[in-house]
């Protein structure tokens, strides 16, 4: 497997983690989204990310917005 194809993996696993999280947390204070949020990435050993993402995408999640995680926001040193 190339490390793009992991990459894109990685961002499907993502992508599934938000949107059920969003059908299953709607409406529930963003501190606890964002608590969900994480340890579900950590136990499906993705990164965190920068630290402002998850809780950024903890109040669209509670807010019940759609939220695309953007394999354009990539920062992988080799891109």
């Amino acid at each position: 497997m190339t490390a793009s194809e992991e990459h894109l993996d990685r961002q499907a696993l993502l992508q599934a983690i938000v949107d059920r999280l969003t059908a299953e947390h709607e409406g529930q204070s963003p501190q606890h989204v964002r608590e969900l949020l994480e340890g579900e990435m950590r136990a499906a050993g993705l990164e965190l990310g920068a630290e402002k993402w998850p809780g950024d995408a903890a109040v669209e999640i509670s807010a019940g917005r759609i939220l695309v995680v953007d394999p354009r926001q990539d920062r992988r040193p080799d891109r």
